[in-house]
């Protein structure tokens, strides 16, 4: 399972028994997910032959929580075990075409500026040029002048 996922995603959740190292077959698991204060089930599962029990959830569309927490309960024992997904915000069709390209390295585009796209691009125009003989030294100059208008950008 993902610790990071977008709404609208599936994921998948998985428990496992072990008994002094041997894998249990045919355990039945419940699945929930907090809503709230409150634990909503999304269904139950058997072990299998590897003794995974495994559940598909998809995330809801359009919620409002940044994160969600899970539990599965090993029937026979009572035994829980829980997992938390961060989960960000879609894309939607009115953010900028750039914050889809920024989005791919994990750059937050909230409070992007002018400044910050100037040095991405400039670090981008570097590497390009970087690997043209030519024009390599003053690429190279302008691969580091990018970078550290970069990092002087996220001080």
């Amino acid at each position: 399972s993902p610790t990071l996922a977008t709404w609208g995603d599936s994921v998948t959740l998985t428990a496992t028994v072990k008994l002094n190292d041997i894998v249990k077959s045919g355990e039945l698991f419940n699945f929930y997910r907090k809503s709230g204060s409150e634990w909503v089930s999304i269904g139950a599962k058997k072990t299998g032959s590897n003794g995974k029990a495994k559940i598909t959830y998809t995330l809801p569309s359009g919620d409002s929580f940044s994160a969600l927490t899970f539990k599965a309960e090993h029937v026979e024992t009572g035994i829980i075990d829980t997992a938390t997904i961060a989960v960000k915000p879609s894309i939607t069709e009115s953010d900028s075409w750039w914050a889809q390209i920024l989005e791919l390295f994990a750059i937050d585009t909230g409070g992007i500026g002018l400044f910050q796209l100037a040095a991405l691009t400039i670090t981008v125009l570097g590497a390009i040029g970087a690997v043209i003989k030519v024009i390599r030294k003053y690429a190279l100059i302008l691969l580091a002048i990018g970078l550290l208008l970069l990092l002087l950008g996220y001080i």
